[in-house]
């Protein structure tokens, strides 16, 4: 599910982002269907601009800097 997003499957973008973002929304207080209304857009806007959405919530996720991130994600993108 972590390469899916690169290669331009949508559904993995947003089932990722839901898993990592959906609890800390709610935990927030947001009302459900705010938050996957906004997890489905966004999940789905990043693939117009692949992988950058992708690449932050990663970023973030396993401890890289998202320059570091988006240099190896340069040539293959």
């Amino acid at each position: 599910m972590v390469l899916a997003p690169t290669t331009g499957v949508v559904a993995a973008t947003v089932i990722v982002m839901g898993m990592l973002s959906l609890p800390v929304m709610i935990r927030y207080g947001y009302a459900k269907k705010l938050a996957a209304g906004v997890i489905v857009a966004s999940g789905s806007l990043a693939q117009l601009i692949p992988p950058s959405l992708v690449l932050v919530i990663l970023s973030d996720q396993i401890g890289l800097s998202v320059g570091d991130l988006f240099l190896g994600a340069f040539i293959p993108g």
